[in-house]
């Protein structure tokens, strides 16, 4: 009897990597999870368009297509930024296989012209909703601080409207009930590299409350770290508008402010436990469809 094919490939495979290619085969949807060697969507789509086009070059931007959604490797997140600025991240196997698919050639075909704007869109998307769930987690922690430490309620503001130039209403003190408006920004990119932005709209509400308005900065890199700074201190930061030309947002980086940053026993309980949450919730799955049928392969009702 004659073996599956996938079976007769597999020999060509060292035999401690096999159980490593079977699960990233799964992984990619490429055969099922618990039928062996049975094809599954992106796996049908690969043998489709290898035997019509006889070529290994698009079968194989296929799968980097499928590795990079599913599998989100650093290089996948450079893609956005460019075809150059990716491959100056690519290690030497890496580059070796966008050569094999030819997705380094130059000129490029309209397929790999595709294969990188929609790959592109794709992790758009993703560090679009990563960013909003790091900026939430970070305002939701700022409520909770600002209750235990004035015993006030503030207002979380930003959940009515972004458009106020501040995230948080708050007090100055358990005793003080002047108004303290709070701009929260938050990073999980280790310190050296995290940076915040302040909007003109930002600055112009900070700037006619300037002794009060108060910025929280999260870093989530190691652990959950505060620092609570004054607006004077951002100051100094913030560009002028000169001539005809006008700022509309400046890039800060958490490490001007480093020595500010604490963590107070409530705030790592407070933290710990949200954090916890967080990491019980199933991740949520970006289902990303694209007409280009190639690289989307089959798609199912849900």
């Amino acid at each position: 009897m004659k073996e599956p094919e996938d079976l007769a490939l597999l020999r060509g495979v060292l035999p401690a990597e096999r159980p490593r290619l079977l699960q990233l085969a799964r992984e990619l949807n490429i055969i099922n999870a618990f039928v062996p060697f049975q094809l599954e969507a992106t796996g049908r789509n690969v043998a489709r368009t290898f035997s019509e086009t006889g070529s290994c070059e698009i079968p194989f931007q296929q799968l980097l297509f499928s590795y990079g959604r599913i599998k989100l490797p650093g290089w996948a997140f450079r893609i956005p930024a460019g075809r150059a600025e990716t491959c100056a991240v690519l290690s030497s196997d890496e580059k070796k296989c966008f050569q094999a698919a030819g997705l380094l050639r130059n000129p490029p075909d309209e397929l790999i012209i595709r294969w990188w704007q929609d790959l592109a869109t794709f992790i758009r998307s993703i560090t679009q909703e990563r960013n909003t769930e790091t900026g939430a987690l970070g305002e939701r922690l700022s409520l909770q601080y600002e209750r235990s430490r004035t015993g006030q309620i503030p207002r979380w503001i930003s959940f009515e409207s972004n458009y106020a130039g501040y995230d948080i209403l708050s007090v100055n003190s358990a005793t003080d009930h002047t108004l303290r408006p709070i701009e929260v920004k938050s990073s999980s990119r280790p310190m050296e590299f995290a940076t915040f932005f302040v909007s003109d709209n930002e600055w112009n509400a900070a700037r006619t409350q300037l002794a009060h308005y108060r910025f929280h900065l999260w870093s989530f890199s190691r652990g959950f770290r505060l620092a609570d700074i004054s607006a004077q201190l951002v100051a100094p930061h913030i560009p002028d508008n000169r001539q005809e030309g006008i700022w509309r947002s400046v890039e800060i980086p958490f490490l001007t402010f480093a020595d500010q940053f604490v963590t107070t026993e409530c705030q790592k309980e407070l933290s710990e436990s949200t954090f916890a949450s967080q990491q019980k919730a199933p991740m949520k799955t970006i289902e990303y469809a694209t007409n280009y049928s190639r690289f989307g392969g089959e798609t199912e009702e849900q």
